[in-house]
């Protein structure tokens, strides 16, 4: 069983974008807030930065594929990082 130093809790905001009652502009600053007030973003704001950039440029485009893609990364790296990402 793995242990995990975090927990990345995003589970009402996850539920809302999944019945389309929060755009992925609005979801994508819900998860840089979240990130940049976590226990683990201060230890790893080196590495957490590009991926909060790359969420922040969602409110450019709005789109739910790119935030796929991103999401993508940054759970690649929760995951390295021991962080436990609870969606649902």
């Amino acid at each position: 069983m793995s242990k995990w130093n975090y927990t990345f809790d995003i589970k009402d905001d996850w539920k809302k974008a999944e019945n389309d009652e929060i755009s992925a502009k609005q979801l994508s600053n819900i998860v840089v807030e979240k990130i940049k007030s976590s226990a683990f973003y201060s230890k790893n704001k080196e590495d957490l930065n590009d991926i909060i950039w790359d969420f922040e440029e969602i409110r450019e485009h709005d789109s739910f594929d790119d935030f796929d893609t991103i999401w993508s990364d940054f759970y690649d790296w929760a995951d390295e990082n021991r962080v436990w990402v609870a969606i649902c």
